[in-house]
Parts: structure tokens; sequence; C-alpha cells
């Protein structure tokens, strides 16, 4: 085999590599956003109350890498008089909320989202973020955990 036929060779096959590992890696991220879907977990309640810190305690459960996941939790405001949930502070930036922005009467309930992502962490996580409300005795505590795969 010449020469030149040999380098034309070995370029032929190092564009099929490349083009195989593309196509895995669209695949890969493909069904890592479907994962993301279903990886959803399920919905619980905590009450807000007066001179008290809401404890909310989240198991993730196992993660794969580089995936985010989402658990909604219902706050429903039993105290007195009408809230806003304001901001909130956690100890990492792979952990986050989405808060409803709108003021909650005595009785009603909202969702607030709570979000994970994994991307470039491992093994056991545990996170905590802590949620500010326009009434100072009403405290929320979320103590979120996961196991990285």
């Amino acid at each position: 085999m010449s020469s030149r036929r040999l380098i034309t060779f070995i370029c032929i096959a190092v564009i099929l590599l490349l083009l195989a590992f593309a196509a895995i890696r669209i695949a890969d991220a493909t069904s890592s956003q479907e994962q993301r879907e279903a990886e959803e977990l399920p919905i619980e309640e905590f009450y807000l109350r007066r001179d008290t810190t809401t404890e909310v305690l989240v198991d993730m459960g196992v993660v794969s890498r580089s995936t985010t996941v989402g658990y909604d939790i219902i706050l429903t405001n039993s105290a007195d008089t009408t809230l806003l949930l304001l901001d909130y502070e956690a100890t990492c930036r792979c952990v986050g909320m989405e808060l409803p922005r709108k003021p909650i009467a005595p009785g009603e309930s909202v969702v607030a989202k709570l979000w994970f992502d994994s991307r470039g962490e491992w093994g056991s996580i545990g996170n905590y973020i802590a949620v500010g409300t326009s009434l100072a005795d009403v405290n929320i505590a979320v103590w979120m955990s996961a196991e990285i795969e």
C-alpha cells in the first residue's frame, strides 16, 4: 500500500471515529434530557407557622451525574396574616429554588420548586437553603440530600 493511500485510509478512519463519537454525544444529551424530565420527585406539603422554623427535609435519592432534578414543595400559610416568600440563601450554587412572587394569604398554599444540578458533584451531598419571608418570626429551612452515582 502506498503512503498516499495509507494517509487517506487513516484520515477516513479518523473522520468515521469522530462522527461516531458525535452521534454518541447527541444520543447521550437526548437521553439526559428525557432522564431529567423523568426524575421529577413527588410533591410534599409543609405548614408555615409563627414563632417557628418550618423544617423541610428533601431526599433526592440516587441522582445520575450531570443531571438536574426537581422537587415541588407545597407551602401553606398557617400564620394569621399574609406573608411573602422573599429570597433564599443556599450553601451551594448547585441547589436553588423558584419561589412564587405573590402574597400568600392565611390558609392559602403555593408551590416552591427546589432544584439540584449534579454537574461537578459526586458522592453523598447535603445542602441547606434558608428561605426568607416577610414575617420575621416565620422561617423556612430546607435540607436537601442526594447520592451521586
